[in-house]
């Protein structure tokens, strides 16, 4: 066996590390009076609120609130605090829940809300942080629709459908019955007042006038009105009118018209018609004095009819185009010449055809003639002269006669047309100066007054039955004036014994489609008794209306 011996630096080593162990510590003596204690100290910083970026909202809507943006910077558990800082005078703001991180809120006053949350981690509280909730609303805007234009007996809708809110919130509606026609007895009824629409039938004439305001549960929008005119129904003719007159008997119109050329018998109370071809353009029509016959002028021809039977007798050669006609209860037909500057008036015998012609002096041509009620004598206003005059013939034979003129000249307007009283007392002409009738001649023609409330006369009427005048006046009198007349949209009514003025009667409008346009008079008639006006009408030029004739009854 070998026998191995280490070096003695080994030895060394090991007892120099024993020795620094035992230095160290290194023994089980760990309550020895030298040694050291080192202690540990914890920070717990504050931690931060977020109340997260601010907001719009509309009122009465509900958001939620985020704090989720706070945080601890040691990770601890937060809780949360929020409040209401500021908000508009007298509103009502509510927080769900003000300890969780995302309470819901409402608001119902517009305006700025500022609210602020502050959050803690149980041993430090955070600084606050806040957040500003803008309330918005937009106000509604209402719509009442257009006005309306209807006939009486009609009904109308009123529509607010065409309001609306920017916000889209639902709206409340609030109608009001703003005014009515003093005879009305139309109520709005509580369920239409708060409708979004709501159809009613006007009880008598005249303007209707409606407001509307919507809300949107905060505002209100605007007032709108809404007006309904309620018209006398017009009813609408399929010809278009030369010339009228009105027989008493029969208690009809008697219209012509061209394509086609037509003479109309028309009852104005039933509007059923009875329609007599005519060989020619019509010119004018005459109605006999017992109203069972009309004489049609043409151009060098003058036809014949029967009315009651509704029938053309026969139609007569005249030298003459036939600018006025005068139907007498004599057998004859008196035309008055369209031209020529000094003519005379044509007789034409309806059994035999023959014709005659007036004696005396000579007329101008397109007179205007009218035969006096009494059916002895013809009145005469000449065109085209300065100054204009009224002329007066005799028919009481075969041939008539140029008796004499006024006894003025210049001194007052006569205008081109005339209008005889049903007594035959009176003379209307065209710019509303009146002048006696008289079979003595120094009491002939001589001025009796005036229509005061007109510059000139479109058509006329007198009926003894109810001694009234009714007029559709006109802007201007003059024969050349014709064009562009805008004075015929009424009528006036007078008081035929002292030709007092007594009110005005505005005509009806067109409608079509919920719109109106403007009627315009064109001839007017009493009723057999006095007790109605029938008056011819023509729709305004804007209406482009292709039947725009019609009658009103009033």
């Amino acid at each position: 066996m070998m026998l191995i011996i280490r070096p003695v630096r080994y030895i060394f080593f090991i007892l120099t590390l024993s020795f620094l162990l035992t230095a160290c510590g290194g023994s089980s003596n760990s309550g020895s009076s030298n040694s050291i204690s080192n202690p540990v100290t914890t920070v717990n910083n504050p931690p931060v609120s977020n109340a997260g970026k601010d907001l719009i909202v509309k009122a009465n809507q509900t958001v939620y609130l985020d704090g989720s943006g706070s945080y601890d910077p040691e990770g601890d558990s937060l809780t949360y605090l929020w409040s209401v800082i500021s908000s508009p005078g007298g509103a009502q703001a509510q927080i769900s829940n003000v300890n969780i991180t995302s309470p819901a809120f409402t608001a119902t006053l517009i305006g700025s809300y500022i609210l602020q949350l502050s959050v803690s981690d149980g041993v430090n509280a955070a600084v606050a942080d806040s957040v500003r909730v803008e309330v918005v609303n937009q106000q509604p805007v209402t719509d009442a629709g257009d006005d309306k234009k209807i006939y009486l007996g009609q009904d109308v809708t009123l529509d607010a459908s065409a309001s609306y809110d920017a916000d889209n919130d639902e709206l409340g509606y609030e109608w009001e019955l703003v005014s009515q026609p003093s005879e009305s007895n139309f109520v709005l009824s509580v369920a239409d007042k708060v409708a979004e629409s709501f159809t009613f039938t006007p009880d008598v004439l005249g303007l209707y006038q409606f407001s509307l305001t919507v809300n949107d549960g905060i505002v209100y929008g605007e007032t709108a009105q809404v007006t309904v005119y309620v018209n006398k129904k017009i009813t609408i003719l399929d010809y278009q009118v030369i010339d009228a007159e009105y027989s008493k008997s029969l208690n009809k119109i008697i219209m012509v018209a061209t394509a086609p050329n037509r003479l109309f018998v028309y009852d104005p109370v039933t509007n059923n018609q009875t329609e007599v071809d005519l060989p020619l353009v019509p010119n004018n029509v005459s109605v006999s004095p017992d109203g069972l016959f009309a004489a049609v002028g043409h151009n060098a021809w003058v036809s014949y009819v029967d009315l009651s039977a509704g029938v053309l007798n026969k139609t007569l050669a005249v030298s003459c185009d036939a600018s006025d006609t005068v139907l007498a209860g004599n057998g004859y037909i008196y035309i008055s010449p369209t031209e020529d500057q000094w003519e005379r008036l044509r007789a034409i015998n309806i059994a035999t055809g023959e014709e005659s012609q007036h004696t005396g002096d000579l007329i101008y041509d397109k007179t205007k003639i009218k035969l006096h009620p009494a059916g002895l004598v013809i009145y005469g206003a000449n065109n085209g002269l300065s100054p204009s005059d009224l002329e007066k013939y005799a028919i009481t034979g075969a041939v008539p006669e140029y008796l004499y003129d006024s006894p003025y000249h210049g001194d007052y307007d006569f205008c081109g047309d005339l209008w005889m009283s049903e007594d035959g007392l009176r003379i209307f002409t065209r710019c509303g100066n009146v002048f006696r009738s008289s079979a003595v001649r120094n009491q002939d023609m001589i001025y009796n007054g005036s229509l005061d409330q007109l510059t000139g006369i479109q058509h006329l009427s007198h009926s003894s039955a109810s001694g009234k005048v009714v007029v559709i006046p006109r802007d201007n009198y003059w024969w050349y004036e014709d064009e562009g007349d805008t004075g015929d949209t009424e009528l006036q009514i007078y008081d035929y014994q002292y030709l007092a003025f007594e009110k005005r009667l505005p005509l009806s409008n067109f409608i079509v489609a919920d719109k109106g346009y403007q009627a315009h008079g064109r001839f007017v008639f009493h009723s057999a008794d006095g007790s109605q006006y029938f008056v011819i009408v023509q729709a305004d030029e804007e209406s482009g209306m292709l039947k725009d004739y019609g009658v009103i009854t009033y």
